[in-house]
């Protein structure tokens, strides 16, 4: 759209960018809440396999066989799953100075009377423009949120099966 004039945004595209911040916060959440289960749960089977460390170790260092492998193979998948899924948590919204809808930068006005007067100088237009504007940079956390916890959750996924089998021989 370089070189072709913006049409003029009006209450309709205000409303869809009410819509879509909505479903987007909500998209966020959702992937917050799965990582944090995700989490959970590799934690736990890692400390689960923690329990016999000394067991595993001790075979790995004088001649790993094969379940002493695998222990430390669930290990690192494990390992990964968690990292990764607490990563889910980073991608934010970065501070604009100025901005006036993000509370980051909302905070950077020293009285609440700056931030309305702020607040006051937009026209409708441009509201919508900032709202939508906004939509796209979360959209951008959403989907970063989402490829990590697809890791994170493939990684799990590996670990748990893995872990499962490393119980069930022994």
């Amino acid at each position: 759209m370089q070189g072709q004039e913006q049409p003029a945004l009006g209450a309709h595209h205000e409303r869809l960018a009410d819509f879509l911040n909505g479903s987007i916060i909500h998209n966020i959440n959702l992937a917050d809440r799965k990582a944090g289960i995700t989490f959970t749960l590799v934690v736990a089977a890692g400390l689960f396999l923690l329990q016999r460390a000394p067991e595993a170790l001790g075979t790995l260092l004088a001649g790993p066989d094969l379940a002493a492998l695998l222990w430390a193979l669930i290990m690192l998948v494990l390992v990964g799953a968690a990292a990764s899924a607490f990563a889910v948590i980073f991608p934010r919204i970065r501070r604009q100075p100025g901005g006036i809808l993000f509370w980051g930068d909302i905070t950077g006005y020293a009285e609440r009377r700056d931030y309305l007067a702020r607040v006051a100088q937009e026209r409708s237009e441009e509201l919508a423009e900032t709202k939508l504007g906004y939509c796209h940079d979360l959209s951008g956390i959403c989907a970063a949120k989402f490829r990590m916890l697809r890791l994170s959750m493939i990684l799990a996924a590996a670990g748990l099966v893995l872990f499962l089998v490393y119980t069930a021989l022994g």
